[in-house]
């Protein structure tokens, strides 16, 4: 398993292709993969699935699709899914 905080934060674009590159490849290649982000597009972009946090706990999961943009801020103002 491996834990990315912000792994793209303050990067030029060069260096932020290649981290996400690395990222992928690792998930393709099976390992576990958390990745910790406040990049909504970094996180849509990447992941298959979101969890959601609001006052320090999960309040939700979301899967990659075409709602989870607005599940995700459904979850961020407090309604349930």
């Amino acid at each position: 398993m491996v834990i990315f905080a912000k792994p793209t934060h303050g990067l030029d674009v060069r260096n932020m292709t290649a981290v996400r590159e690395r990222i992928r490849r690792s998930a393709r290649a099976g390992m576990a993969v958390i990745l910790i982000s406040t990049d909504m597009e970094e996180l849509l972009g990447l992941a298959d699935r979101i969890g959601v946090m609001s006052g320090g706990r999960i309040v939700g999961m979301v899967a990659k699709g075409p709602r989870a943009r607005s599940q995700i801020g459904e979850l961020m103002s407090g309604i349930t899914l």
